[in-house]
């Protein structure tokens, strides 16, 4: 079954602001310079405060549909576009803070798989209109981890979003998440497109405008980073021999905490 004409209207518009982003064009459609230090932080901030504006106008396009519109259907595509356009508003800002305005980790145990969950709620109504399946693997979901839960959330989720620029085609891809409590190490893996040598290489670069995903995954990438430097780890971008790449995240308990 198929979705009304305002659901389909939503979702191409959704497929042409990642197209665009994913060519460095803005949303007038100009060509974005790439931009380092100072610089780099004042168009993160545009960018944000530009896509936050933009999911209040999606948000109030779909909550209008809401009582106008008598199809089931309807009505939870438009509840799944306000609570996806909500949630990616909060972590884009959670995010650029992280990157630009990091302050030291508040480190305490937490339950694996309390903030695990958390993920999945948060990128549940993402993942459902992307068609994109999150599976998520782990023996130690009643053990405690030593991080940081907002600085945590917002570098696994990175993860995941910047993943999900290289599944954004793929209707009933799977992105699996593996996380280990003992080495504080949680894997982001997709095994759906090859990345090529060169474009493994910039995973991790800032302002790297055209990968897949655009910006969104621009600003994912650099908030995984920035999340695992937080707490004295590291994150990584590993390819396969075949199809398919992994985004490790390394959380270990800074020095001195």
């Amino acid at each position: 079954m198929r979705a009304d004409a305002h659901y389909v209207d939503q979702l191409t518009s959704r497929r042409v602001e990642r197209a665009d982003r994913a060519h460095g064009r803005d949303a007038d459609g100009d060509l974005e310079p790439q931009a380092d230090g100072l610089d780099a932080r004042r168009r993160r901030l545009e960018h944000a405060l530009a896509q936050v504006a933009s999911d209040l106008a999606s948000i109030g396009a779909a909550a209008s549909a809401l009582s106008s519109d008598a199809s089931a259907m309807s009505r939870r595509v438009n509840l799944d576009l306000i609570r996806a356009q909500s949630a990616k508003s909060a972590w884009v800002l959670k995010a650029s803070g992280l990157i630009d305005h990091g302050q030291r980790p508040s480190i305490r145990p937490r339950s694996l798989g309390a903030l695990l969950g958390q993920v999945r709620n948060t990128l549940a109504a993402e993942l459902r209109l992307s068609r994109v399946t999150l599976e998520i693997t782990t023996a130690d979901w009643n053990a405690a981890v030593a991080v940081d839960e907002q600085v945590f959330l917002t570098g696994v989720t990175g993860a995941i979003l910047a993943t999900l620029g290289f599944a954004d085609e793929g209707d009933g891809a799977t992105i699996h998440l593996t996380a280990t409590a003992r080495t504080a190490t949680v894997e982001v893996t997709q095994d759906i497109v090859m990345i090529p040598p060169a474009m493994a290489g910039r995973f991790f670069e800032a302002g790297w405008l055209d990968r897949p995903g655009g910006w969104l995954a621009d600003l994912g990438a650099a908030a995984a980073r920035a999340a695992t430097e937080h707490h004295g780890g590291a994150a990584t971008f590993l390819t396969s021999d075949e199809q398919g790449s992994t985004t490790r995240l390394t959380f270990a308990r800074a020095a001195g905490d």
